[in-house]
């Protein structure tokens, strides 16, 4: 099997006003080959979809300021340029993109974390397949925002909306099965906002 590995040139879009859709340019992506867009916004109701993709993580609360959700789809090889994110509170918001080649599925999901403070965690994964890429994600509401990389991570993409959210997406290569553990990201002072891991 061969390892799947981010495809570069992950891209990310703000709203900075209030609004309830939110245009994503897509990163370049060939047939077979696995998108992710994730969002999150300052409103602690909000709710969010993507027509067409499948909601990985729906409407994850953030310490009862925003939501975060991960939407994911199949490339068909002629996805349009760009796509719309929906949702029902008017608030600030942000979202990222990327791509993932030589997608095989997802092996096993982590716990959430989830907090409040400078420190944000990821939880231990144990997967059950050789050449497994991890993928971490930190989401914040209100003025959080990921300012570091978890130990033996690489930055996919990192983005936020000043008091809107903010999320960091990172990759790490696991060439063998087994336990990774929880590892930390320092993040931006978060007000009244909290995080998610």
């Amino acid at each position: 099997m061969t390892a799947a590995v981010v495809r570069a040139g992950a891209t990310s879009a703000n709203r900075a006003s209030g609004g309830t859709t939110l245009v994503v340019t897509l990163p370049a992506n060939s047939n077979g080959e696995e998108i992710f867009i994730a969002y999150a916004s300052d409103g602690d109701a909000d709710t969010a979809s993507i027509t067409g993709y499948t909601a990985k993580y729906s409407n994850i609360d953030i310490g009862g300021a925003g939501v975060f959700c991960l939407f994911q789809k199949t490339s068909n090889g002629s996805e349009p340029s760009t796509v719309t994110i929906n949702n029902t509170v008017s608030e600030l918001a942000c979202a990222i993109a990327f791509v993932i080649q030589n997608y095989n599925g997802i092996d096993v999901t982590g716990t959430n974390q989830s907090g409040t403070g400078s420190t944000a965690t990821v939880p231990s994964i144990t997967t059950t397949q050789t050449d497994t890429l991890r993928i971490s994600l930190v989401a914040g509401a209100k003025d959080i925002r990921a300012l570091g990389t978890a130990s033996g991570h690489t930055l996919i993409i990192d983005n936020g909306q000043s008091s809107g959210g903010a999320i960091t997406a990172q990759s790490k290569a696991l060439p063998s099965s087994g336990t990774d553990g929880s590892a930390t990201v320092s993040v931006g002072t978060p007000g009244t906002g909290g995080w998610v891991g």
